[in-house]
């Protein structure tokens, strides 16, 4: 829309549709005829402001009269409120697309893949508890296995399961019902 266009426009409304000049970059843009990714950019920056304002300024009549409550005092401050904002949120966009933010479980993971190196003797440790319990829970089932091929025989596979229901079962252990207890001696 071009500036005469635009005064045309005005004619042609009614007092009550008239709306005040909000300086957001598309009005803006349409206002100077200036693409809409240029007048973000120098609304980004102070020189890039006093910039557009100036260029406003310029056309302080055209403004006034399509906008009837036009005022500098609140176009400099709208600028400058737009040109904060808009920085927070490209600051804000770029900081989310860094690679430093992570969510919550890839960090956890992070955190996980990077324990051996920055703590070896800790790993270590945690890697003979985790064998000598695996060799334990071996020797312990183990155990039972051997029982019960003790009491069937020694080829009777398949008695094992008749010869688990025949071991002696402790039901009055620490947590009586909560698990069975074999009685192996």
């Amino acid at each position: 829309m071009t500036l005469l266009n635009a005064a045309d426009a005005k004619k042609s409304q009614s007092p009550e549709l008239v709306k005040p000049f909000v300086a957001t970059p598309e009005h803006i843009s349409q206002f100077l005829e200036i693409k809409t990714d240029e007048v973000r950019t120098k609304m980004e920056s102070v020189e890039g402001r006093k910039e557009l304002f100036g260029q406003l300024m310029e056309h302080k009549e055209a403004l006034a009269k399509m906008h009837p409550t036009f005022n500098p005092d609140d176009l400099k401050r709208q600028l400058e409120v737009a040109g904060a904002t808009l920085s927070a949120k490209d600051r804000f966009v770029k900081s989310q697309q860094s690679p430093e933010k992570k969510g919550m479980f890839r960090r956890a993971w992070d955190a996980i893949k990077s324990f051996p190196k920055k703590h070896p003797v800790v790993t270590a440790v945690l890697a003979l508890a985790a064998v000598a319990g695996i060799g334990a829970a071996i020797a312990y089932y183990s155990g039972l296995i051997e029982i019960a091929f003790q009491k069937v025989g020694e080829g009777a596979a398949v008695g094992i399961g008749r010869a688990i229901s025949h071991l002696p079962v402790d039901p009055g252990g620490a947590d009586a019902g909560s698990a069975l207890t074999f009685g192996i001696q």
